[in-house]
């Protein structure tokens, strides 16, 4: 009771984990109600994701995912979640990451290429390291090459990363 209170009270991965161990020891269905009513309740997106990602339940944090972060090139959380999901969602991962590509390379926004660099890169790894298909990854390059031709310095980016293999 104490510690589903203190759960309640400041919410942490640490905590939920202690009551779920204490849970598995004792057989208690109502413990275990309370704390799925809590974690429902709670307004904390973030901590949903984590307990989400400790039970294994990978479909509600692509989601999350989907849902929370817009364009924000930089957001760390963002890029630390769906790296988490690249061995499980490869496909969902890499259209997340080329539509950043695609709206930075749209919008022509030269001071977020090192972003389409890092995203650019991470599809890298899915296409080659994860899903195996390097065919795939050479298309995307070459269309992507095609559609820069009038910029020089995302032309480089693509010369530098085609370079890498």
């Amino acid at each position: 009771k104490y510690k589903l209170l203190s759960f309640k009270d400041l919410p942490s991965l640490e905590k939920y984990q202690d009551i779920i161990t204490l849970c598995n020891k004792v057989d208690s269905e109502r413990v275990l109600s309370e704390l799925q009513e809590i974690i429902t309740l709670s307004r904390d997106e973030e901590l949903k994701a984590e307990i989400n990602y400790f039970n294994g339940d990978y479909p509600q944090i692509l989601e999350y995912i989907k849902n929370n972060f817009g364009y924000s090139f930089y957001d760390d959380r963002f890029r630390g979640w769906a790296q988490k999901l690249e061995q499980h969602f490869p496909k969902d991962i890499s259209k997340i990451y080329l539509s950043r590509v695609m709206r930075i390379l749209e919008y022509k926004i030269s001071k977020e290429y090192p972003s389409a660099r890092y995203y650019l890169g991470r599809i890298k790894v899915i296409s080659l390291n994860i899903m195996k298909n390097k065919k795939e990854w050479d298309v995307l390059l070459s269309s992507l090459k095609q559609k820069s031709l009038k910029l020089p310095s995302f032309q480089k980016m693509l010369i530098q990363l085609e370079d890498k293999l």
